[in-house]
């Protein structure tokens, strides 16, 4: 695989390279041209000038590698999410624009740059006259087979709160629940390494490091259907990932409460972890026993909080006592959230047990 990348990566290094340089002679000929030195320099003199651009054009070429890649990664990205009728408008404009500027070329041959700029004007001219008039016939055309892609192929995009969570690993290795193309956006990856470097609250550098982990693992479980996608900036999180989830026609997986209620009226479907848990979950009544893990110190005093399989919250009366066990309870109370529900309990000791 490495051997591979390194091949993708050199190929990739020296097509750029061939093109910068190619711009860069292109682009010295047009200068010396444009500021009639031909007349007035020797032939060494022409030489060593575009000797010099394809120098410059080889050292940016090393420089820009990365972001070139980016930006062609992203520019793919944006091309496979736009309708084909916008695609198809497009190069009909560019198309139309460049025959209709033959005639031009011919006449004006000996202008060179007054004919680069016809042909250019020509080209944005069309591509409009296209994109406003075509897409209206090409869009209804490609809007059913869009639809039937889409149907065949469902995606959904993660939020930082359902990579925290973790639960996801274990619908992905399981079940078939998020079959599709899983996009993760920069901006989570983001929010998780900052989570995950925070100097203040060490409960919370572990939830960043516990959603780094899952992303990787998501990785190697799905590798052929994870994609990482670059959003824009200037807007709330949460409004890039509903725009996001708009634009892909994804579902918004989440386990956010608020980001689920202001994504569900602006047409979004979203899949909360929480609600999916809850539904299947066994419904547990006051007085039911069932075993649970003390895994930290309560709000108040003595008590000590465990979790159901389903992420569900179990308040312990006095345990505190055994944290890091795992205790039979009596639940007393069950008490209903807007992130879901609250168990209390109390620990049922042997003797009341046993007489059971």
């Amino acid at each position: 695989m490495k051997k591979h990348n390194v091949f993708g990566e050199s190929l990739f290094f020296l097509f750029l390279v061939i093109i910068y340089v190619l711009i860069s002679i292109t682009l010295s000929n047009a200068l010396i041209e444009m500021l009639h030195f031909t007349e007035s320099i020797t032939p060494k003199v022409k030489n060593e000038i575009i000797i010099g651009a394809v120098i410059i054009a080889m050292i940016l070429s090393f420089l820009t590698r990365r972001i070139v890649r980016m930006w062609l990664h992203d520019f793919v990205d944006t091309i496979k999410h736009t309708d084909k009728g916008t695609v198809l408008s497009i190069l009909l404009g560019i198309i139309t624009g460049s025959i209709f500027a033959i005639p031009f070329s011919l006449a004006l041959s000996k202008y060179e740059y007054v004919v680069l700029l016809i042909t250019l004007l020509s080209q944005i001219i069309f591509t409009i006259v296209f994109y406003v008039k075509g897409h209206e016939l090409f869009h209804g055309r490609f809007k059913h087979i869009e639809k039937s892609e889409n149907s065949c192929e469902q995606s959904f995009i993660l939020d930082t709160s359902v990579l925290i969570d973790g639960r996801i690993l274990n619908l992905l290795k399981t079940t078939d629940l998020l079959d599709g193309i899983l996009y993760i956006p920069d901006l989570v990856m983001n929010e998780l390494r900052k989570i995950a470097d925070s100097k203040e609250d060490p409960s919370k550098r572990q939830r960043g490091r516990r959603g780094m982990e899952v992303v990787e693992k998501i990785r190697q479980l799905r590798s052929e259907k994870v994609i990482f996608i670059k959003t824009e900036r200037g807007k709330p999180v949460d409004e890039l990932l509903i725009d996001e989830a708009k634009k892909r026609h994804a579902y918004l997986v989440t386990t956010d409460f608020n980001l689920e209620h202001t994504a569900r009226p602006q047409g979004v479907k979203v899949i909360n972890f929480n609600e999916v848990f809850y539904a299947l979950s066994p419904e547990v009544m006051p007085g039911d026993e069932l075993e649970v893990k003390i895994v930290k110190k309560g709000k108040e005093p003595y008590q000590g909080v465990g979790f159901l399989v389903d992420g569900t919250m179990v308040i312990v009366q006095a345990g505190e006592f055994h944290i890091g066990k795992t205790v039979r309870v009596r639940i007393q109370n069950v008490k209903q959230s807007q992130t879901g529900r609250i168990l209390f309990a109390t620990i049922v000791d042997e003797g009341e047990m046993g007489s059971a």
